[in-house]
């Protein structure tokens, strides 16, 4: 398919519906309604609604280091050194949840990883599911 010119996106960019239409405006308000009825369906709903202060403050520190690590750390650039280095046994995306084997080494190295290891036995698998489930 070749690209688009100026003149059809000029073309096309009329027949598009303002932000501020209504068809964006329902589109919105019922993709919100859905996100927070998926929210009340998941298994750990109570146990998150149910956090005691310090456990929601916990939450929201390691969600954030966990941003910062998915934006400074799991990035194309890493996925290109990987794929570039043919010892890392590294094939196809780099991400926070991948196969612990293959990421073990820049896992390591991590504040999330330090935090990790600092808690009781069991914390590496409440972190899977932690990934796993999103964060908090």
């Amino acid at each position: 398919m070749p690209p688009i010119t100026e003149t059809d996106w000029e073309t096309l960019s009329t027949e598009l519906p303002l932000p501020n239409s209504a068809v964006i405006t329902s589109y919105l308000a019922s993709r919100t309604a859905l996100k927070t009825e998926e929210l009340k369906q998941r298994s750990d709903h109570s146990f998150r609604t149910n956090l005691s202060p310090i456990a929601r403050r916990a939450c929201e520190i390691v969600s954030r280091i966990r941003d910062v690590e998915k934006q400074t750390i799991w990035t194309p650039a890493l996925e290109e050194q990987l794929a570039n280095d043919p010892e890392s046994g590294v094939q196809g995306p780099v991400f926070p949840g991948m196969m612990f084997g293959l990421a073990k080494g820049l896992m390591e190295g991590t504040t999330l990883w330090g935090i990790v290891r600092r808690m009781p036995k069991g914390s590496l698998l409440r972190m899977y599911e932690f990934e796993v489930s999103g964060g908090c």
